[in-house]
């Protein structure tokens, strides 16, 4: 079978097989020009990933994590969002190890930017507690207490996606303490979350920002509320 090495370089081959130097440009100014592209949109990325690993063999854990470091330290984006969706494709949350998150943490840290963040934090990070509910608090608290808005972001958003099995009351502790900054990704996530369970728990939602407008962004409270606005 091929080395992780070789694979490595003929998804590589593949790539730049099907680049458009006029997507790339576009997307690279959509990003802000913070990282380079093959210019390969997302449904026919996703095809030519397909049919690459569809004929490698499957990878174990500590393949799929290394794997998807190296290509994580590439410098296109779409090596970044392919690495991702290997890991939420393959990595089940039975298999998950504790020391993981390290890992995860290190993911968010790297290249970070919405498009990344918006699927670790509500995805990986949230099987990570689901399945290891004793380290949640810990580090959330620590993500929280950092001045990386990226990590305060994702302690937000992992419950972004929990529907019915959402903590409210720990969910509001969390925007409690993240609140307080003129961040705009942290303020949007606070909005965006209070917006997503609004649709189920429009109440409670309405009670929390009414209860602490003197202390919520105006974003914040505009972004969370806006569907109940519209219910009045």
């Amino acid at each position: 079978m091929p080395t992780r090495d070789h694979l490595l370089e003929e998804l590589e081959k593949t790539f730049i097989k099907h680049r458009n130097a006029e997507n790339a440009e576009g997307m690279y100014n959509y990003m802000r020009q913070q990282f380079d592209f093959y210019g390969i949109k997302m449904t026919p990325r996703r095809k030519l990933v397909k049919d690459f690993f569809s004929s490698t063999k499957p990878l174990d854990h500590d393949e799929l994590l290394e794997m998807a470091r190296e290509l994580y330290e590439k410098d296109q984006r779409e090596f970044h969002h392919t690495a991702i969706e290997m890991l939420l494709k393959h990595l089940k949350p039975k298999d998950l190890k504790k020391e993981d998150i390290e890992f995860f943490e290190w993911l968010i840290c790297t290249h970070s930017w919405w498009d990344t963040v918006d699927v670790i934090a509500p995805r990986l990070v949230r099987d990570y507690f689901l399945t290891y509910p004793d380290q949640m608090n810990e580090i959330v608290d620590r993500w929280l207490s950092s001045e990386n808005k990226w990590l305060v972001r994702s302690a937000i958003l992992f419950q972004l996606k929990m529907k019915e099995d959402v903590d409210l009351p720990y969910l509001f502790e969390i925007i409690l303490q993240a609140t307080g900054t003129q961040e705009f990704f942290i303020n949007k996530a606070i909005g965006w979350i209070l917006r997503e369970h609004g649709k189920r728990r429009p109440e409670e939602i309405k009670d929390f920002v009414e209860r602490n407008e003197h202390l919520l962004h105006p974003l914040a409270i505009r972004e969370g509320t806006r569907l109940l606005n519209k219910d009045q």
